[in-house]
C-alpha cells in the first residue's frame, strides 16, 4: 500500500465506534425529533437540526454501518471523502451556532435572520 492510501483510511477501534453509536445516535435522534417537531424554528433550531442529522451520519460511519457494502478501492475512497466533508460540515455548523449565540449575548435585542446564515 502506498502512503496516500494510508492517509485516506479512517481507523477507529470497533469498541469506540460501538460506544459512540449506542450513546450518540439515540441522543441525536431525540434531539433531531425535538427540533423537527418544535413549531418555533429559528436560526438556532435549524442549525441544531443540521447538526443532529450530520452527527447521526458520523456515528453510523464509525460503527461501520457502511462496511457491509464495501467492496472496492473506489468505494473506500468515496466514503473517506464523504466522511471528511460531513465532519467538516458538522464543525462548520457548530461554529455557526457559537457565532449566533455570541451575537445573542453581545446584542440581546438583535435577532439574527436565517437569510444571513443561509
Amino acid at each position: 500500500e502506498s502512503e496516500e492510501e494510508d492517509d485516506l483510511q479512517i481507523f477507529v477501534p470497533e469498541e469506540i465506534g460501538q460506544l459512540f453509536f449506542f450513546i450518540s445516535v439515540p441522543l441525536c435522534a431525540v434531539s433531531f425529533c425535538y427540533f423537527i417537531t418544535n413549531p418555533k424554528k429559528g436560526v438556532n433550531e435549524l442549525l441544531l437540526i443540521c447538526l443532529s442529522a450530520t452527527d447521526i451520519i458520523i456515528c453510523m460511519y464509525l460503527i461501520g454501518a457502511f462496511k457491509a457494502i464495501r467492496e472496492s478501492y473506489f468505494y473506500d475512497q468515496c466514503m473517506a471523502r464523504i466522511y471528511d466533508n460531513i465532519c467538516f460540515f458538522s464543525t462548520f455548523v457548530t461554529c455557526l451556532i457559537c457565532v449566533v449565540r455570541a451575537i445573542a449575548v453581545a446584542f440581546p435585542f438583535y435577532r439574527v435572520k436565517a437569510k444571513f446564515i443561509i
